[in-house]
């Protein structure tokens, strides 16, 4: 079996993407007024696609799990840590996140 680097990992969503959706993501990000217009409904609906895309990569870890009670409970000693592992983390937290709200709906 070949090794893959973690880094490979983490930005491949496994679920298909929306063609619909991924149009309505570049228009909120080139036209952020026109995309403000089209009301409250299709901006639920894209931060709902946008949670299940990142919830679908989600993957428990204890190693991140203890950095980011790390960045909770010391975050002088947090602070230390390279700008690669931080960010790391910042992935991992978005990734739970998500994971939690799309299993919340799911209940």
């Amino acid at each position: 079996m070949k090794k893959r680097k973690r880094k490979d990992h983490f930005g491949k969503s496994e679920r298909p993407t929306n063609a619909h959706f991924e149009n309505l993501i570049e228009l909120r990000e080139s036209n952020p007024r026109g995309y403000a217009r089209l009301g409250d409904g299709p901006n639920r609906a894209v931060e709902n696609y946008e949670n299940e895309q990142m919830a679908s990569t989600f993957e428990y870890r204890a190693g991140a799990e203890q950095l980011l009670d790390l960045m909770k409970r010391l975050p002088a000693v947090y602070a230390r840590l390279s700008a690669e592992t931080k960010l790391m983390v910042e992935r991992y937290a978005e990734r739970k996140r998500a994971h939690e709200i799309v299993n919340e709906h799911v209940k």
